[in-house]
């Protein structure tokens, strides 16, 4: 059901769906009748005040379309001035609201904390960890906090971010985008909105977007469960912990932070399949990598270098040089890291090293040479 949280349509005897010209038939009757020059009643100033200024906004086609859409997210107590409008986050569109409960346990009394925060997705996944560090090792010291902490822990898990406030910040910032003139961020603000808003106002939406004629880059879906992932990861320290309690280190909260922030995460040597049952192994320790199937007469998988090219033994600056490839050089795709920005391939030694996804591009460059292992005829 659309909202009218201010009441301007139901001022004007109309709805959602009231077609303008009779809203302004409406106005024209109800104007005439509480005007204070007539109507000589006590509520006769403030009604055909109302009335004004509902007729202001719904008879401009802009300001009712801002109206409709900040109607969706606001209630009356905390509706924002259109005058005075600013977006969150100025000039960022992936963003999200996070508000997570933190338990303080004191002794003799406690503290909840649900401020919310509005970031985006790496400050999201800091946010998290943070809250869950707090909340596990200072959340239990009180009998009340005891069990709020754990219900504060069950509900960080299930909602890492807040839908509705998340909506609610696309909306505002639309407005307030429109008002600033940048529609291209208006739009981009409207697709993001897309993801959290209900059938009828994705009507409004989806008709706001087209209007523009503007297009956006596809918003990327946010990880959830690498942000529920992050609060089970100051238990899991704990429990290695336990394991080895005669170390004399003390960890720091900023070495745990450190620790999870690490992309080398498990080094280990990685299988590959050659096809015809022949497999082998690489000599490259690497983090994490997705495999492709290696058929050497499959040339969907060869690419080649756009540029000079360092091939690095993993994926990272931080490894030791492999070997400089020339521009045009073909190469196979073997593998990939799952944030997809390195690749890994074979060159026509056979060795495998990483290279950055921007360096590569689809198809076969130079003719690759007699002998090579990353195509046969």
């Amino acid at each position: 059901m659309k909202q009218d949280v201010l009441g301007y349509y139901e001022a004007l005897n109309a709805n959602y769906y009231t077609d303008i010209s009779l809203i302004k038939a409406n106005y024209r009757e109800l104007a005439k009748y509480w005007h204070p020059d007539i109507n000589q009643s006590e509520e006769a100033v403030e009604k055909f005040q109302l009335i004004s200024e509902a007729w202001n906004v719904i008879s401009d086609e802009s300001k009712r379309e801002d109206y409709n859409l900040l109607s969706a997210v606001y209630e009356k107590h905390d509706y924002p001035d259109i005058d005075s409008i600013i977006p969150f986050l100025d000039g960022m569109t992936d963003i999200r609201a996070i508000k997570l409960e933190k338990v303080l346990g004191l002794g003799i009394k406690y503290k909840i904390n649900n401020k919310l925060e509005i970031c985006d997705y790496k400050q999201a996944i800091k946010f998290n960890f943070k809250t869950a560090v707090q909340n596990w090792l200072l959340g239990w010291w009180n009998w009340n906090a005891f069990f709020k902490n754990i219900a504060a822990l069950q509900n960080n898990w299930k909602f890492p971010v807040s839908k509705s406030e998340s909506l609610r910040i696309f909306i505002h910032n639309i407005v307030a985008y429109k008002k600033a003139g940048k529609l291209s961020l208006a739009v981009a603000s409207a697709v993001r909105a897309l993801e959290f808003a209900d059938d009828s106002l994705k009507e409004d939406l989806q008709k706001f977007i087209c209007e523009q004629n503007i297009k956006v880059a596809k918003p990327k879906k946010w990880n959830l469960q690498n942000l529920r992932l992050v609060q089970l990861f100051v238990p899991i320290v704990f429990f290695v912990l336990l394991l080895f309690p005669f170390g004399s280190h003390y960890v720091t909260e900023g070495e745990i932070w450190n620790l999870f922030a690490k992309k080398k995460e498990i080094n280990y040597y990685q299988e590959v399949d050659f096809g015809n049952d022949t497999k082998g192994v690489d000599d490259i320790v690497v983090a994490k990598v997705l495999n492709f199937p290696i058929d050497k007469k499959d040339a969907r998988y060869l690419y080649h270098l756009k540029k000079d090219t360092d091939v690095m033994h993993g994926p990272s600056e931080d490894f030791d040089l492999l070997e400089r490839l020339n521009a045009n050089v073909t190469v196979r795709l073997t593998g990939k890291t799952p944030d997809n920005m390195w690749y890994r391939i074979m060159i026509d030694s056979g060795e495998m090293g990483f290279v950055r996804i921007n360096d590569l591009e689809r198809g076969i460059g130079e003719e690759i040479p007699f002998g090579s292992k990353i195509f046969e005829e």
